[in-house]
């Protein structure tokens, strides 16, 4: 029964580390894809609070934000509208948020890379930008658990 709760942490830190994976590995297929001309029609930040109580029983606000973003690209004469900005890409700081959203100002001309196999599927950047944080989640937490679980055997 001690063993439970050290696998538990090895199979949630695994997870991680597929997700990452997966991330990656979508991103590199998508630097594959051919690009076309696009339109910017959104370029907006949403702004995300969360409250949560502390050990001392005190409200805790953090606050994110997530860049939402919209354009507009032609495959084969077809016009098509997009909405995602990477893969994995969601809340971030402020700084960073606007940093990002700053290389994607409305009206702007972009690049849009889209899936060839289905047109609608595509995205202004195609790198994982949440690969690296899954797999140093995953590999810290499932580290945590193979030790705890040696110890726990010992």
């Amino acid at each position: 029964m001690e063993q439970i709760v050290p696998v538990i942490l090895i199979l949630v830190g695994l997870l991680f580390v597929i997700i990452g994976l997966v991330l990656m590995l979508r991103a590199r297929a998508a630097s594959k894809w051919p690009t076309t001309s696009g339109v910017m029609l959104k370029s907006e930040l949403v702004e995300h609070t969360t409250k949560q109580r502390t050990n001392d029983h005190r409200i805790q606000t953090y606050t994110s934000y997530e860049p939402a973003v919209e354009y507009q690209y032609t495959v084969d004469g077809k016009m098509l509208t997009g909405k995602r900005l990477s893969f994995g890409l969601t809340r971030l700081p402020l700084e960073k948020a606007q940093e990002l959203l700053g290389k994607y100002p409305v009206n702007a001309q972009v690049p849009v890379y889209y899936n060839p196999k289905n047109v609608k599927d595509s995205r202004l950047d195609v790198t994982a930008a949440a690969a690296t944080p899954q797999l140093i989640i995953g590999i810290i937490i499932g580290a945590i658990g193979i030790v705890w679980l040696i110890v726990t055997l010992v």
